[in-house]
């Protein structure tokens, strides 16, 4: 059997987790072994539907990080924390959601042989977050991937002459299928979504 670990920062609300926990429903139907871990807001309950069939994590620690040195030390700790897991699944594919998550996959996937397949959900380019070091990193490790994953070409272009990688793939969002709406209809366009510059 097929096994896939899935990382994200939690299942908050919010787009790339509800698409990730759909990605989660959709494989463990398919007959593959799937795990999701999250590492923040351990005792936020999620807010996606998982079916039964996914083994849920929370990589959780103790307390709230106050200083840069307690941040530092609980960043080490959940990336060890992901290292240890990755090696004692061993799948088939790691995939990650998400920058600052993408970053401690990579670094704990060296040398654990783990194919990292890390998603870009933004547009970094037009985006100031996250911090200056984590963009940095951001720009050095994603060519440690297997595959990033992004949305858009401009942000694959982006990928590709900011992180010296060309191993991009660009996947749009999917689209659910919704119930057909009864009664009479008119001709309107919705859109939704938050107005940030990096939303577009």
């Amino acid at each position: 059997m097929r096994r896939l670990v899935l990382f994200i920062s939690s299942l908050a609300a919010g787009g790339a987790e509800r698409s990730l926990s759909q990605l989660a429903n959709h494989w463990v139907e398919q007959g593959v072994e799937v795990e999701l871990v999250t590492w923040a807001s351990a005792n936020e309950p999620d807010f996606f539907y998982l079916s039964p069939k996914v083994k849920r994590t929370i990589l959780s620690q103790p307390g709230r990080a106050t200083g840069l040195v307690d941040k530092v030390v609980r960043g080490f700790r959940i990336v060890w924390c992901m290292r240890q897991l990755i090696r004692k699944i061993a799948p088939d594919a790691v995939l990650s959601f998400m920058d600052i998550t993408n970053i401690m996959v990579l670094v704990a996937a060296v040398g654990t042989g783990a194919r990292v397949v890390v998603a870009e959900r933004t547009d970094p380019s037009m985006s100031d977050t996250p911090s200056r070091p984590w963009r940095l990193a951001r720009r050095l490790l994603y060519r440690w991937a297997h595959t990033v994953a992004v949305q858009t070409i401009p942000v694959a272009d982006w990928v590709k002459n900011q992180c010296g990688t060309h191993r991009v793939a660009v996947i749009p969002n999917f689209i659910r299928p919704l119930p057909e709406p009864r009664g009479d209809r008119q001709k309107w366009v919705v859109s939704g979504g938050r107005h940030y510059p990096h939303k577009g």
